[in-house]
C-alpha cells in the first residue's frame, strides 16, 4: 500500500511538474470569443500587481481605483484573510 501511494504521489509530481514548466508559456492573448458571442473587442487598459500583504493590496485598490477591477489571486479568501475581505467586498 505504501509502494501504491508513493507510486501515486510521484506520478501526480510528476504531472504537476509539467503544468509548472507550461505556465510561463500560457497567454491570454489567444483566449478569444468567436465572432457571434461579442459585439466588439477593446483592448485593456491594466496592470498586474503581485507580493505584498493581499488585504492591503486589494484594499488600496478598491478604494483608489476608478473602472472595474478583475483579480486572480486565492489566497485573500484563506483565513484569516477571509473576514477582511469579506468586508470589504461588501463595502465597495
Amino acid at each position: 500500500m505504501v509502494a501504491s501511494t508513493a507510486e501515486s504521489a510521484a506520478a501526480a509530481h510528476a504531472r504537476l511538474s509539467a503544468v509548472a514548466e507550461a505556465i510561463p508559456f500560457l497567454s491570454g492573448s489567444n483566449a478569444r470569443p468567436g465572432p457571434i458571442d461579442v459585439l466588439d473587442v477593446e483592448p485593456i487598459d491594466g496592470e498586474i500587481s503581485s507580493g505584498g500583504q493581499p488585504v492591503e493590496l486589494l484594499t488600496a485598490l478598491i478604494r483608489e481605483s476608478r473602472g472595474d477591477m478583475l483579480w486572480l489571486r486565492p489566497d485573500q479568501f484563506r483565513e484569516p484573510r477571509e473576514d477582511a475581505m469579506a468586508h470589504l467586498v461588501g463595502e465597495a
